[in-house]
């Protein structure tokens, strides 16, 4: 039979917006999202982490998660308020010589309200799929960072 490859990353990125614009959405449908995804990933990858990252006027700090219901206790603990930079997204491919994403997730409305309305192309380095609940989002820069990055 024929032999399925192997993935050849380590890590999943989530880049998930918390901003005021964010409050009143109900999360249950994005949330269920990255728990399957998650939970499909990590039969494929052996040992794999999830960086997460907290998007509001700047970026939090990454967290690093091994298990997907750590990951959604931590979103459910999340306080949506204050503003969204959009331009200071960046889905790098590697951080550092040991974590090799395989894409990102960019969990938001795409309504920035400080800096500039989008990423720089150039800190756009992987693949990066949307996933978006609200009916009320900036679709056109959420198109534009998805057909950048194959997303």
């Amino acid at each position: 039979g024929k032999t399925k490859e192997k993935p050849d990353y380590n890590t999943i990125g989530i880049i998930y917006d918390a901003s005021g614009s964010r409050e009143k959405t109900d999360k249950t449908s994005e949330r269920n999202i990255i728990s399957q995804l998650i939970n499909a990933e990590m039969k494929e990858v052996k040992n794999l982490k999830v960086d997460l990252v907290i998007l509001r006027n700047d970026l939090s700090p990454i967290q690093t998660f091994t298990k997907s219901s750590d990951l959604i206790n931590e979103l459910n603990k999340i306080v949506f308020d204050g503003a969204t930079a959009m331009d200071l997204i960046k889905t790098p491919s590697k951080n550092g010589s040991t974590t090799v994403y395989g894409y990102w997730l960019l969990v938001t409305d795409g309504l920035g309200s400080i800096g500039k309305k989008k990423p720089k192309f150039e800190d756009l380095e992987c693949t990066t799929f949307i996933i978006c609940a609200e009916q009320v989002n900036n679709a056109a820069v959420l198109k534009s960072i998805s057909q950048q990055t194959g997303g």
